[in-house]
């Protein structure tokens, strides 16, 4: 699992620009995060991705080793978070309990 030699990448959040994610530029759809590719996860590993207060959980399964995850941020929660800055990040446990935490992204949610 991620440790010192392989820690986690911070994630992506593809509609954000400059740390701003705007949210008329959503046109009534999710905003779209990206976790990058954690090759050393498990089948059954747990991530736990949050957007400022809105949070999901997802396990992993057999074919979705090694490739980077995509997390749909529900508009509402979105538009919950206009005017303030959210931090964005995900944490993985693992089958056995072993949990990583990401770096966490600071996003300014505009109109």
């Amino acid at each position: 699992m991620a440790n010192k030699k392989t820690p986690l990448h911070p994630p992506l959040v593809q509609d954000a620009e400059d740390g701003k994610l705007s949210y008329a530029q959503l046109s009534g759809g999710p905003a779209t995060v990206l976790v990058p590719a954690i090759y050393s996860i498990e089948v059954g590993s747990i991530i736990d991705l949050h957007f400022g207060t809105y949070h999901t959980l997802h396990a992993v399964s057999a074919g979705e080793i090694g490739l980077p995850l995509m997390f749909l941020i529900p508009n509402d929660a979105v538009k919950n978070d206009i005017g303030k800055t959210v931090a964005v990040g995900y944490s993985v446990t693992l089958p056995s309990g072993n949990e990583a935490v990401s770096p966490k992204v600071d996003i300014k949610v505009v109109t």
